[in-house]
């Protein structure tokens, strides 16, 4: 089954910005190219978030929902509870007008979901029949973290839907299994969770927030812009603030106090993957934890808020204290026949592991044959070169994606052909043996050891960039920094700068200071062309430099 996230193959271009900041490094560099291992990908979406070239492609369900409205189905969209978060600048109402008029029969609210849920885990921890650590299961992420790289806690999953599920189940419950429901949220996980939840399909599409953004203006609709109609739910609770670290403790009434370490809340990536490694050591001691793998769902991937983090809980906070608008109700037993249970799987991936001689050839192969040689500088994506050589025996990873080896190898190249260069010619880059150009080179042999200041003339075109280039190569300092610039090129001001740089605040709009050409050539070589065409002023302030080879 292909993968969520998938790379556009040409779009990488071997930052490995992406193998650095996935959690469970599950990017195969192929030929240059950072390509997802769906097996172990958990769709947590941080390798979109931060690849530049934009080669990280997220499976689409949008042609799917736009087929079923275009056939005239019945379809309803669920929003998850930071969509007040994702579109600030409207108020909830306007976004509900706005999907019906984009061809929704019915807008609920995912916090109904949630408010279910959240008596389910009521229930869960009141009865205290659990043994040992026990993890929430609304975020998808969490739940493909540990099915398929912490297996060994499978059992220690909630046996709890997700509050998308359960708003799922109760709105098929309600208008009936033919609807089609469509989740509409900030996470790439959820996408995965849809299509794995097996026959009993109670989502039927998951589309991002961008997704939606893009849907919506396809068909010019503005939520912003359109009156409030109210959502087709009854009224929501304490579900609207599951997107926020604690939220469903707080949906349960479950107490969390510093004082007590059996109930925690653990939010972001770092901290989820910590949990984890310390529930895999301690042995059976009995925890609840509230796990959300991003820094709540406030901050999921495909979230494009302007809103600061503040911000952002303030909104969700004032949202639920809204008083509620809706007056839909339903039987009371619509929701108790909702199914709620729910089982968890191994889905681990069984990788070689490398013993100690084999590593040690890996890192052979890069020159590295002691600790000393072993720099960890995470260039290559992965914390320390052993790690990147257990991905390299595991086919993983290219063992020359090595930044301080390729360095190493280009200097040695580079040097191999600047050696081939003088074997092969005379250096001095001329065409031609006549008597004229032999004296050109005689003079250059006699001036280029020196430290004088040479003066090149000649009509334009005849050559004097080589001529200066020639005398660079063959002078003492041809292993430091040749500099050059046209002077006819650039106004005397803007050139008097370019040449002895200036102090921040020196002039209008001089926000930082910056240095002068004269100083970047410290301890090398400077070209200035066409001199002959400077101002006589600035040709004087020239003077000091060119005599004494100083400046202030």
């Amino acid at each position: 089954m292909p993968g969520i996230v998938s790379t556009t193959e040409g779009y990488c271009r071997s930052c490995f910005a992406c193998v650095r900041n996935c959690p469970v490094k599950a990017i195969k560099v192929e030929n240059g190219q950072a390509k997802v291992i769906p097996e172990l990908c958990i769709s947590c979406g941080h390798c979109v978030k931060v690849c530049a070239q934009g080669a990280k492609t997220i499976a689409g369900f949008l042609p799917q929902v736009e087929a079923w409205l275009l056939a005239g189905e019945q379809v309803v969209a669920c929003l998850a509870p930071s969509f007040v978060v994702e579109y600030a600048d409207c108020r909830p109402g306007q976004l509900s007008t706005a999907l019906k008029r984009s061809g929704f029969s019915q807008v609920w609210e995912v916090a109904v979901g949630a408010d279910l849920v959240s008596e389910e885990y009521r229930k869960l921890l009141n009865k205290r029949d659990w043994e040992g650590p026990c993890i929430s299961t609304p975020c998808p992420a969490v739940v493909n973290l540990v099915e398929k790289h912490y297996p060994h806690l499978v059992s220690a999953l909630a046996p709890v839907v997700s509050p998308m599920l359960a708003a799922g189940k109760y709105i098929k419950q309600v208008c009936g299994n033919r609807v089609k429901i469509v989740f509409i949220g900030p996470c790439i996980a959820k996408k995965e969770e849809a299509q794995n939840q097996g026959r009993d399909q109670a989502v039927d599409a998951v589309l991002t927030f961008d997704e939606l953004q893009h849907f919506l203006a396809q068909r010019q609709i503005m939520p912003a812009q359109v009156p409030e109609t109210d959502f087709d739910h009854p009224p929501a609770g304490l579900g609207r603030l599951y997107p926020l670290g604690g939220g469903l403790l707080k949906g349960a009434a479950i107490q969390e106090d510093l004082l007590q370490t059996e109930i925690l809340a653990v939010e972001g990536k770092d901290n989820c993957l910590q949990m984890l490694e310390a529930l895999s050591v301690e042995k059976g001691k009995r925890r609840f934890i509230d796990a959300l793998f991003c820094e709540g769902c406030i901050n999921g991937p495909m979230l494009s808020s302007h809103l600061n983090l503040f911000q952002k809980k303030e909104r969700m906070v004032a949202y639920y204290r809204l008083p509620a608008r809706q007056t839909v109700r339903f039987p009371a037993q619509s929701s108790k026949e909702v199914v709620l249970s729910r089982s968890f799987t191994r889905r681990d991936s069984l990788l070689p592991e490398p013993g100690e001689e084999a590593i040690k050839k890996i890192l052979a192969e890069l020159h590295k044959y002691t600790p000393e040689d072993e720099l960890n500088c995470g260039a290559c994506g992965y914390s320390t070169c052993r790690e990147k050589a257990v991905a390299v025996y595991r086919g993983l990873a290219e063992n020359k994606m090595c930044l301080p080896y390729l360095v190493k190898k280009l200097e040695e190249h580079n040097l191999r052909l600047r050696q081939q260069l003088k074997e092969q010619g005379d250096g001095y880059g001329f065409i031609g043996n006549s008597p004229a150009m032999q004296e050109v080179r005689s003079l250059i042999a006699k001036v280029a050891p020196t430290d004088c200041t040479v003066l090149l003339r000649g009509e334009s075109g005849t050559g004097k960039d080589l001529a200066a280039q020639a005398i660079y190569r063959h002078s003492l300092r041809s292993e430091q920094t040749f500099v050059t610039i046209n002077c006819a090129a650039l106004p005397e001001n803007l050139l008097e700068s370019e040449l002895f740089g200036y102090v921040k605040g020196a002039f209008t709009g001089a926000v930082q200071s910056k240095r002068g050409l004269f100083e970047e050539a410290h301890e090398g070589t400077i070209f200035l062309d066409e001199i002959g065409d400077l101002s006589l002023n600035l040709q004087g302030k020239l003077l000091r430099v060119l005599q004494q080879g100083e400046f202030f």
